[in-house]
């Protein structure tokens, strides 16, 4: 007791008014805004129609349905490695300065040179790597298989290059990772219009690569070399709270992302023999699935080796103490980057001391090329080469469905290998191998679908296993002297060998094409049974019809020549027939006429008939509804009085 009076804090001053105070006096006493809305206005919340209810609600869970993904298993342990970011982009894009901004938007620290991984603490529970990826087709697969987020920067100014089609299309192959795309080169454009189509056109055809509606950032302009601090606070912002999926690769192999190496090879035995074996000491973040000591590795660029030991050693880029508090302090805005020459301490097995980078040579957290990818399928050492085999058969004797091949083999032994075997005949009837004849020798016999012709060609086709030479060679370039890692060639082919000794290759005779002689085929006639010949209609049946022979000379007509009278005689009564004709066919013409002309007064009377009797029924039918009139009174007055 010191005598000291302690003044009293000032209390919270709780709002009392405002949409704030609002929400929470609904909360307290039960309800909601939109209760409350819903009590004032029912009509307003009430449905409207339902087929837009309906369309809605299809649109919703079609929305839903589509975010969802087949169940993996992740492996993530409760304090997960770093994510590795890798930033992928042509040359002179922007990719060593975007790192540089965010990783002086996460650690409020300035890199200088980027070389290797650089790892930050980004959050409470996430540190993230930052890998800048060369213009190298072997780093571009390294790389694609361990990026968890791939940011890929595009030139605005010049569109899509050739690295960026390549990385996509490399990342397809070991399960696609996030992608984000970020346009940069921004400033060049000066007309907005222009700016905003080409953005548009980017954007889509982004998408078509990766996704539709994959995120695509903008960078706008560079100020004092660097990018703006709001474009990439936001950028910051989506990596710190990304969620990823596990991949396929990723989750089934053990990988580590080297960030720092040591040689702890004696400097005596480099000095005497600078080839000599060497004790590398690599330290990373182990991803994956578990690493076994003693076990076969493999790193990109150098080779297979086994692995002396694994040891644990402290976390240089721990993540901060859980507490519950909304942001980093700058002590805890860590920066690890051993191969840029920050970081501060750098573990070792046995001492502690500051990792001195290494020399960066430009290359140009080749003008050409053709990029081909593949998917392993098994990784069996043991690789079976075939090459397709065509044999051909030809039939020797015919029955229904069954037919003896011939020609196809030349062994008894050679059939029984092949026994079942599917066979196929040149104008597409199918078949199967039954069993060997025993003669002649290589003979067989077989079934088919249908009834085969002399004239067919039976084929089998059949793989035949090729032996070839084994032959390991690694690619060991990243073992090359630094600015010499591009010039590793592997061994020449024996193609290419031949090529540069200008040693013709003499081609196999067999392999060579021959021409094909088939003799003409010939079709038999087409068989009905008499059974159906009897069920066709009339048309349909075969008409058994005999060519006609040459007419016998004694029955033939002897040609008549005609006297000069018979001449005469003949051209009169021509004449007379024409004249004859012609009065004939003119009285007829005349009938025609006379005929159709009594044809139309016969119809006028017929009408004129019709006419009348239909006046006189009209009067009959009148005369009788008179008397019938005359009936109904009567009967209505009663009878007589005499009756």
């Amino acid at each position: 007791m010191d005598g000291k009076v302690k003044e009293k804090q000032k209390q919270h001053q709780q709002k009392h008014s405002g949409p704030k105070a609002e929400r929470k006096k609904l909360k307290k006493h039960g309800g909601t805004v939109e209760e409350d809305a819903r009590r004032r206005n029912p009509k307003a919340f009430a449905v409207q129609s339902a087929v837009r209810m309906a369309k809605t609600f299809h649109r919703s869970q079609d929305i839903k349905t589509k975010k969802h993904h087949i169940p993996l298993v992740d492996r993530t342990p409760l304090e997960p490695p770093p994510i590795v970011i890798v930033v992928v982009g042509p040359p002179k894009v922007g990719k060593s300065t975007l790192i540089r901004c965010l990783i002086k938007n996460f650690t409020r620290q300035k890199l200088g040179d980027i070389c290797g991984p650089v790892t930050i603490v980004s959050g409470k529970k996430r540190r993230l790597t930052f890998m800048e990826c060369n213009n190298d087709i072997n780093t571009m697969i390294d790389l694609a298989k361990v990026a968890d987020l791939v940011l890929m920067l595009i030139d605005a100014s010049f569109g899509f290059e050739m690295e960026t089609f390549e990385f996509l299309n490399i990342c397809q192959v070991h399960g696609f990772p996030r992608i984000m795309g970020v346009l940069t080169h921004l400033d060049s454009f000066k007309n907005n219009k222009v700016l905003r189509k080409t953005k548009k056109n980017l954007k889509h055809r982004f998408w078509t690569e990766v996704y539709q509606g994959a995120k695509l950032f903008y960078l706008s302009g560079m100020v004092y070399g660097e990018y703006q601090l709001q474009e990439v606070k936001n950028l910051g912002r989506f990596i710190a709270v990304m969620k990823f999926r596990p991949l396929v690769w990723q989750t089934s192999h053990p990988y580590v992302l080297v960030d720092r190496m040591e040689d702890l090879t004696d400097p005596e035995s480099v000095r005497t023999d600078p080839k000599c074996d060497r004790t590398v000491s690599l330290y990373g973040y182990l991803r994956g699935t578990h690493l076994k000591n003693k076990g076969q590795v493999h790193i990109p660029g150098v080779g297979d080796f086994q692995v002396a030991d694994v040891n644990f050693l402290p976390d240089p880029c721990a993540l901060p103490e859980a507490q519950k508090k909304r942001a980093l302090n700058e002590k805890e805005r860590l920066l690890y980057a051993p191969m840029a020459g920050v970081g501060g301490v750098v573990y070792d097995k046995d001492a502690v001391y500051i990792d001195l980078p290494a020399s960066h040579v430009n290359q140009q957290q080749a003008n050409f090329r053709i990029a081909a990818t593949g998917v392993v399928l098994d990784l069996d050492k043991s690789v079976t080469v075939v090459k397709k085999l065509k044999l051909i058969g030809y039939p020797e004797k015919i029955f229904k469905n069954t037919s003896f091949i011939k020609g196809m083999f030349n062994t008894v032994l050679e059939v029984a290998k092949f026994e079942g075997a599917s066979v196929r005949t040149v104008s597409g009837v199918r078949g199967q191998i039954k069993k060997a004849l025993s003669t002649p020798a290589g003979s067989y016999r077989a079934t088919f679908e249908d009834r085969l012709l002399m004239s067919d060609v039976v084929f089998l086709r059949s793989w035949f296993p090729v032996t070839i030479p084994q032959l390991y060679n690694p690619v060991t370039s990243l073992l090359l002297p630094v600015g010499q890692k591009d010039s590793w060639a592997g061994m020449r082919t024996l193609g290419q060998l031949k090529h540069d000794l200008g040693i013709r290759n003499k081609p196999n005779e067999d392999s060579l094409y021959k021409p094909v002689v088939r003799a003409p085929r010939h079709f038999n006639r087409l068989q009905i049974p008499k059974e159906l010949q009897k069920a066709l209609p009339f048309k349909s049946k075969p008409k058994q019809l005999q060519a006609r022979g040459k007419t016998p000379r004694d029955l033939q007509r002897p040609s008549v020549i005609r006297e000069p009278h018979e001449k005469k005689v003949a051209a009169l009564i021509h004449a007379l027939s024409t004249v004859h004709n012609y009065k004939k066919k003119k009285a007829h013409t005349a009938q025609h006429a006379k005929h159709k002309q009594f044809l139309q007064e016969k119809g006028k009377q017929e009408e004129a008939k019709l006419q009348r009797q239909k006046e006189a029924r009209k009067k009959l039918y009148r005369a009788m509804g008179q008397a019938d009139r005359k009936n109904q009174r009567s009967s209505l007055k009663g009878a007589p009085k005499d009756d």
